[in-house]
């Protein structure tokens, strides 16, 4: 079966003007704050990027808090707990990692899924391999700090685009590590970002579309 290609696809892509200007806008943006020495100029980003603060008033049953893991490297957490669970029923963990290329958003980042169960390292400006090592060490401060209710042998590592990186990355380093309680159940990459050294098939196909370009990987 024969494949679409790049030119085809973007002839084929039509999206309302609503969103072609929105994401314009974001690409503008997003374009004027990165440097070339690797960093991000945070302050232009928060243009678009969003925040939801933490809340103990319950927001669509769950609430919202904010736990840090170590102050000195700003490493912290959002950890989500619905209400309404009883004193004898014990939930599993779930480890989220949110995409944005390794530097862009954070977890109190406003997106579409904010509300679901989400925990990663915030660090920003670190280089890898620090947010692995970070997200190691977010499962250590899990396993040494349970949360009340909590399965620590129902632990599941999630992320979506970057966030998928992470999870691979982190679990591997993870599973070298003697936890006392923890157990990883399962790690679900959704859609994972990985870069090679040389250029893939889809890297190819779907060079030129909006906001995450081929060039913007390449930086990332």
């Amino acid at each position: 079966m024969s494949g679409t290609s790049g030119s085809e696809l973007r002839t084929s892509l039509k999206l309302p003007w609503k969103i072609r200007f929105i994401l314009a806008a974001l690409n503008a943006i997003s374009n004027a704050s990165i440097r070339r020495n690797g960093t991000v100029n945070r302050c232009l980003m928060t243009l678009i990027d969003f925040k939801v603060p933490p809340s103990d008033k319950p927001v669509n049953g769950v609430t919202i808090s904010d736990t840090t893991v170590d102050p000195s490297r700003n490493l912290w957490f959002r950890y989500f707990l619905p209400r309404g669970t009883t004193s004898w029923e014990n939930l599993p963990i779930i480890v989220y990692f949110h995409g944005g290329s390794l530097v862009f958003l954070s977890l109190s980042s406003k997106t579409p899924r904010h509300r679901r169960l989400r925990q990663l390292p915030s660090r920003p400006g670190a280089q890898i391999p620090s947010p692995y090592e970070d997200g190691v060490e977010i499962l250590k401060f899990i396993d040494e700090n349970p949360p009340a209710n909590a399965d620590l042998t129902r632990c599941f590592i999630v992320g979506d685009s970057a966030g998928g990186n992470l999870v691979y990355h982190v679990t591997a380093r993870a599973g070298v590590h003697d936890f006392r309680n923890l157990k990883i159940a399962g790690a679900i990459l959704i859609q994972p970002f990985f870069g090679g050294e040389e250029r893939t098939e889809s890297e190819i196909q779907l060079a030129g579309t909006p906001l995450v370009t081929v060039e913007r990987t390449d930086w990332c």
